[in-house]
């Protein structure tokens, strides 16, 4: 059912992405230094543009969440390490009883 769902949702995301590349298909000068005019241009394909825009902000949004929860999965794995800890007490325990 949620593979289902999935593909409900990303079938039409993917046709129209690949909608825009083929509509935007025209070069853009991209420029890396803003205060020369033409040493560092570099002329692209306007989707590649906006494509590498989107991967790079996921990425950093990625990143940045999983930097965010650091805190969350230190807690977790001390208190995973403090389970088995109290497990293995608890099965010594029932061992000598």
């Amino acid at each position: 059912m949620r593979g289902l769902l999935k593909a409900i949702v990303v079938v039409p995301l993917a046709l129209l992405a690949v909608a825009f590349a083929v509509g935007n298909r025209g070069n853009v000068s991209l420029s890396f230094d803003p205060f020369s005019d033409t040493p560092y241009t570099v002329d692209v394909p306007l989707f590649v543009v906006v494509f590498a825009a989107l991967i790079l902000g996921v990425l950093a949004g990625g990143i940045a969440t999983w930097l965010g929860q650091g805190r969350h999965r230190r807690a977790a794995r001390m208190h995973r390490r403090d389970v088995d800890r109290l497990r293995s007490d608890l099965d010594r325990l029932r061992e000598t009883s």
